[in-house]
């Protein structure tokens, strides 16, 4: 349980940019004028979480 508390919002941040790069792709398949926007923002949205759940892991402070 301590390790899904460290990674919590990680989690929530991976999972908030996967649902904005969904509604990017359907923007992109529709045509929408700010698709490009939302698949960038979801896109880096996810790298950010990943850095950040990396920078968790290697934390060498005491465990939660």
């Amino acid at each position: 349980m301590q390790m899904l508390a460290r990674f919590k919002f990680p989690i929530l941040v991976f999972g908030f940019s996967i649902l904005v790069n969904i509604i990017g792709a359907w923007a992109k398949i529709t045509h929408q004028e700010w698709a490009n926007g939302a698949l960038a923002f979801g896109l880096i949205t996810q790298a950010l979480a990943v850095a950040w759940a990396v920078f968790v892991v290697f934390d060498r402070k005491k465990p939660v």
